[in-house]
């Protein structure tokens, strides 16, 4: 089971290799990208003087955040995860493990698969209204090995993501295409929060997994071991306990993959709005009144990933409006 640490250990060094390399190759597009920004920005600002300066001021500063974050957005993703795996284990959870939760997993649900066979699992399989609760213990391994996949496909994500920033962070100068580089942050923000519970729901795990085991043991290895017959209802709570941790280890990691979306869409609206001069930024269709007299409204079109802002008097070098997204150690993140 120790393949999936090193499937993540591989994942993690080529990570950075492919930033690097990406970098190296895609460092030619930013700089002309930022070159026309600068160059639109000045053109469109020809016929208002008043406004010259300020608005440049602010389209030069987003532009060079925009140069910054392609060279050091991978820096930055890492450390962040790094960062979120390192709290984690100060708040009790144990280094990320996808193996380990099966081996916990396994040493659970022994107890439960001994009794069904000391028993004879045919004999529940003569009655079909009972025959699920002989899977007891199968359901409860399916749930660990629920979480040692989800953590396990969050980890390799991230990888994944870190990789791939300076390809997606390349777009983010772009008005036109900025949604990639948005929905990118979204991800990661998503990703982020996600492996941040995970670490917390297997810490969890790893407290009360010993005590569950010792339970099952006395309660159905050792009792069937004795001669004590047990019926499906013995096994129904052990059944309806292996549901509603599966439900657990799906849903919650999912709600806070929403929730990190949501932080970085909130983020990356309130640095488009700076960038357009302070303007807000709505998230729908709409206009946005003007702030000053004798100067036209900026208009602001939305779509699904991210909108992009128009405005008459100024240019158009900004994020647009997000709308969050609709979700989907190892030696890995939680090295000491």
């Amino acid at each position: 089971m120790d393949v999936l640490n090193a499937i993540l250990l591989q994942f993690q060094f080529a990570s950075e290799k492919w930033a690097i390399d990406l970098i190296n190759i895609l460092e030619p597009s930013i700089f002309a990208y930022l070159k026309l920004g600068i160059l639109l920005t000045f053109l469109s600002l020809m016929f208002n003087q008043a406004l010259m300066f300020a608005t440049l001021l602010r389209a030069t500063l987003y532009l060079g955040l925009c140069h910054f974050v392609f060279l050091e957005g991978w820096v930055i993703v890492r450390d962040l995860f790094f960062g979120t795996s390192h709290l984690s284990q100060r708040m009790g959870a144990p280094a990320a493990n996808p193996s380990a939760i099966l081996a916990l997993g396994l040493y659970v649900a022994d107890p439960l698969l001994k009794s069904i066979a000391s028993q004879g699992i045919t004999g529940f399989l003569w009655h079909p209204s009972t025959v699920l609760f002989s899977l007891a213990g199968v359901a409860i391994l399916l749930a660990y090995c629920l979480l040692a996949l989800v953590q396990f496909s969050l980890h390799l994500f991230g990888s994944i993501l870190i990789g791939s920033a300076p390809f997606f962070l390349l777009f983010l100068p772009l008005p036109v295409l900025n949604s990639i580089s948005n929905r990118w942050i979204q991800l990661v923000g998503g990703t982020i929060a996600a492996s941040f519970v995970v670490g917390l729901i297997a810490g969890i795990m790893q407290d009360l997994s010993g005590g569950i085991a010792d339970f099952y043991r006395t309660s159905f290895a050792d009792a069937a071991a004795g001669g004590v017959t047990l019926t499906a209802g013995d096994y129904a709570i052990p059944l309806l306990t292996a549901c509603v941790m599966g439900v657990a280890f799906w849903q919650i990691p999912l709600k806070f993959f929403a929730v990190g979306q949501g932080v970085m869409s909130d983020l990356m609206a309130g640095i488009g709005a700076f960038a357009m001069g302070g303007q807000a930024v709505a998230s729908t269709a709409g206009t946005i009144p003007s702030s000053g007299s004798g100067s036209s409204s900026p208009s602001v079109s939305g779509n699904s990933g991210g909108g992009s802002i128009a405005n008459s008097s100024g240019g158009d070098w900004g994020g647009g409006g997000l709308a969050p997204a609709k979700a989907p150690a190892t030696s890995g993140w939680g090295r000491p």
